[in-house]
């Protein structure tokens, strides 16, 4: 199946690098956007350390609260925080948070092209039938 091929460790876990050595050439990740995105962390760096906490990302989110139209609850931002924390240390550092956006990224791009794939295979194949 589709993810045991990406499991390239046989760990039965896709990880951030076997995902993206299958989603193929890496998203690039220009001056311009690198520097919109460690803006959008310094937000979340309130104590300025260049790591985020879940305190610290509970005290921006519910900032937020009232834009988002949603409360995120601490189960939430707590496995956003485990989600994004790679080395595991309770923490989110800048070099992570830009991992995970650009994961994003790739991961959007990943499904789009495989949608526009399948939209052409539809098409050929409802052009086969008509004939």
């Amino acid at each position: 199946n589709f993810f045991m091929e990406l499991d390239a460790d046989g760990s039965g876990v896709v990880d951030v690098k076997e995902f993206c050595a299958a989603v193929g050439p890496r998203v690039v990740v220009n001056k311009e956007l690198r520097g919109h995105i460690e803006r959008v962390f310094d937000v979340f760096d309130v104590s300025k350390e260049g790591k985020l906490g879940a305190a610290e990302v509970r005290v921006v989110t519910s900032r937020l609260e009232a834009q988002l139209c949603k409360r995120i609850s601490d189960e939430e931002i707590d496995d956003m925080v485990a989600t994004m924390d790679t080395d595991r240390d309770g923490l989110i550092t800048k070099s992570e948070f830009l991992d995970l956006l650009v994961l994003a990224a790739q991961s959007f791009e990943f499904f789009r092209l495989t949608k526009r794939k399948e939209g052409r295979a539809g098409a050929r194949g409802a052009e086969e039938k008509g004939r």
